[in-house]
């Protein structure tokens, strides 16, 4: 067995093995993401229970807040600062694809472009309706 493996190896080049490599690195590094979110999730999580449980423990009242929804609070300068990430994650997608040669995939680089520039455009009209009601 390891000298059948041995010898597959042996006559396998670098390049031949990029198409199986990329899509696994690929899957791979999106497992890691979700998997470092889920974990820091769980810790947030595991804290609150662990401030509740310590404020039965000295019989305070548990604040509502502490196990209700988070609060959704947009800034304007975060969807400023998200749509110009995206904006330049696109370009950076696409200018990729050009110098890998791959010019089928250069397209690919909108997506987030254009997500980004409508992230702008909701942060400049956030901006005008602010100027409007006098708050900014």
């Amino acid at each position: 067995m390891t000298h059948s493996l041995h010898s597959f190896f042996s006559d396998t080049s670098p390049g031949e093995l990029v198409p199986i490599l990329v899509p696994l690195a690929s899957f791979g590094a999106m497992v890691f993401v979700v998997a470092i979110a889920l974990y820091y999730r769980y810790r947030r999580d595991a804290g609150r229970l662990e401030v509740a449980r310590f404020l039965a423990e000295k019989d305070k009242a548990i604040p509502e807040r502490l196990f209700g929804p988070e609060p959704v609070a947009s800034k304007p300068a975060s969807d400023l600062k998200r749509g110009f990430i995206l904006v330049a994650a696109g370009v950076g997608l696409s200018i990729a694809a050009e110098v890998a040669g791959v010019r089928q995939a250069v397209g690919f680089g909108f997506i987030p472009g254009l997500i980004g520039l409508a992230y702008i455009a909701v942060w400049r009209i956030q901006r005008g309706v602010a100027r409007e009601r006098g708050e900014g």
